[in-house]
């Protein structure tokens, strides 16, 4: 019943209307429209189906935290430890990343908290960029961007653009 819902909501929504005998010349065909639909629906869930494990989320959230809340001196004894936990992160898609900290109120206060410090916030960006940049030269990018606009509300045009201009800063900066 939800589905059926959605779909008519977009076809409302897009100014689609069922084709009756007085506008038969318009030719609307109702199953390209639903096949339009669920392939806008397969679009966003393709971002669901990435991995991301209640480990990650324990690993971000620890990175995120220790970074923010350390001092740059606190973090150079730290450094194994930080690259231990970035390590484990590698697995993770950089959007996942990126959008879990963007989900989670505490982790994007202390995202801002990074931002601050010039050192810290280059060297996050350095990370994460790295990682973005892997991702696009892999061609494992743009079949994510529709579910990740779905899942931080963040307009779609607006990360094509960041990741058109690979501007990784750009999109982080977005999230916040």
């Amino acid at each position: 019943m939800q589905r059926i819902f959605f779909i008519f909501s977009i076809i409302i929504f897009c100014g689609f209307s069922l084709p009756s005998q007085e506008d038969a010349y318009l030719n609307i065909n109702v199953k390209e429209i639903l096949r339009h639909v669920n392939d806008i629906e397969a679009d966003i869930q393709h971002y669901y189906t990435l991995p991301f494990f209640p480990e990650d989320q324990n690993n971000i959230t620890q990175l995120i935290t220790e970074l923010a809340d350390s001092n740059l001196f606190s973090l150079l004894l730290k450094k194994r430890k930080m690259e231990k936990l970035g390590n484990k992160l590698q697995s993770v898609h950089p959007l996942c990343f990126i959008g879990y900290i963007h989900l989670c109120p505490h982790l994007r206060k202390r995202l801002a908290k990074i931002k601050k410090n010039t050192f810290k916030w280059k060297n996050f960006i350095r990370g994460f960029g790295t990682r973005m940049l892997l991702e696009h030269s892999n061609n494992n990018l743009f079949q994510y961007l529709s579910g990740f606009s779905h899942a931080t509300k963040i307009p779609l045009q607006n990360i094509k653009h960041y990741v058109a201009q690979q501007d990784w800063e750009g999109l982080v900066v977005s999230t916040m």
